[in-house]
């Protein structure tokens, strides 16, 4: 079984997860030494240099995102899951692929932390069908073929050990949403959350980046802060304060139109979370989502069925499924706090004639273009 989760509809819930490289608990320390870019992309378990001796890394080594001290998303990763993007697409990609990558980590820091989830006989037999499956005689010669493809075999046994992790813990919520008593519980505790209840709600954003830095990030909380003061004052009206928005909802009132509780709204789960609980026409505190932090106005509640039926089971066995991977993702984000550090830098190879570059070019990392075994 897998599954793929989005960080940008579910801010940095382990997208990709799957695709993870190993790690065994330890982070590995980066060769401040290096000038090279790397033929294959840097392993997602190095931590990066840190110190007087980092300002003089290499391009590559450039830390864009920390995880607490145990890990880092860098420029040379970016680079990496980069190529192949078009030239015009540069902006659009770059967030989103930070967050990927992001995602990829926070797994791993998550099933380090929990080797219960996986069982090494397991992992173990998964290996020997991938043996089997490309025809090769023995485990040696597995490896030798996916040293070509610029892996480990530790590495590829900590796909195998994320992916059943993975499976574990959504196979968890799946047996759970089979317990119709336990649905029927999670009903009465609030019908609202499953019966197709939905609220209007428009909002204000102050938008930012995964890579922004705590100062950056407050400087941008604090504008919001005084945008919603003057709302609740009544210094500025909506439309006025509205202006000062990011979203794109601001040519449309700030609208983000009729929405459930539990769907995948583009501007995450805490806001769906925060808008649920506003009376009508009550501001809400500042929210911070995935894309940035909003003020929002609940203007209608429109209400559900209020009947425990089929559409509500499906409901809540979906949200099941979700939350246990938000659950994850909060308990990472607590022990390994989220720091931004550094813009990446766009790659020479996405740069077109018109482009100004960013810094010294950088090399183009390079890709196998033959499939992967297993």
């Amino acid at each position: 079984m897998r599954f793929r989760i989005s960080l940008l509809s579910v801010f940095l819930v382990f997208a990709a997860a799957l695709c993870s490289a190993a790690d065994d608990g330890k982070s590995a320390k980066l060769d401040e030494t290096a000038t090279t870019q790397p033929a294959t992309m840097p392993s997602l378990t190095s931590r990066p240099a840190t110190g007087p001796a980092a300002a003089s890394q290499p391009d590559y080594r450039r830390v864009l995102v920390r995880l607490g001290d145990k890990m880092a998303v860098t420029q040379g990763e970016f680079e990496y899951i980069m190529s192949g993007i078009p030239v015009g697409k540069y902006e659009s990609y770059k967030n989103s692929r930070i967050n990927d990558l992001l995602g990829k980590k926070m797994f791993i820091l998550y099933v380090a932390d929990h080797p219960e989830l996986v069982d090494e006989g397991q992992v173990e037999k998964e290996i020997e069908k991938s043996i089997k499956k490309v025809k090769l005689k023995d485990e040696k010669a597995f490896e030798e073929r996916l040293i070509k493809f610029g892996t480990t075999m530790e590495e590829f046994r900590g796909r195998i050990r994320h992916r059943l992790a993975m499976a574990k813990l959504v196979g968890e919520a799946i047996k759970k949403g089979q317990d119709e008593a336990y649905l029927k519980e999670l009903f009465d505790a609030d019908s609202s959350e499953f019966d197709g209840t939905r609220v209007e709600a428009r909002h204000i954003m102050k938008g930012f980046n995964i890579y922004d830095t705590p100062q950056q990030l407050e400087a941008r909380k604090q504008k919001l802060a005084k945008i919603r003061q003057d709302l609740v004052s009544g210094k500025r009206t909506w439309e006025e304060c509205l202006e000062e928005s990011d979203a794109r909802t601001k040519f449309s009132g700030g609208n983000m139109g009729p929405f459930p509780r539990h769907l995948r709204l583009v501007y995450g789960e805490p806001v769906a979370e925060a808008a649920f609980k506003l009376k009508i026409g009550e501001f809400s505190d500042i929210v911070k989502g995935p894309m940035g932090f909003h003020i929002i106005q609940v203007t209608k509640r429109i209400p559900g069925t209020g009947k425990f039926d089929q559409d509500v089971k499906r409901r809540a066995r979906s949200w099941l499924q979700k939350k246990v991977l938000y659950e994850a993702a909060d308990e990472v984000k607590r022990k390994y706090p989220i720091i931004g550090v550094s813009e990446p830098i766009r790659p020479a190879f996405l740069q077109s004639m018109f482009d100004v570059p960013d810094t010294q070019p950088t090399s183009q990392p390079t890709r196998q273009s033959a499939t992967r075994p297993g």
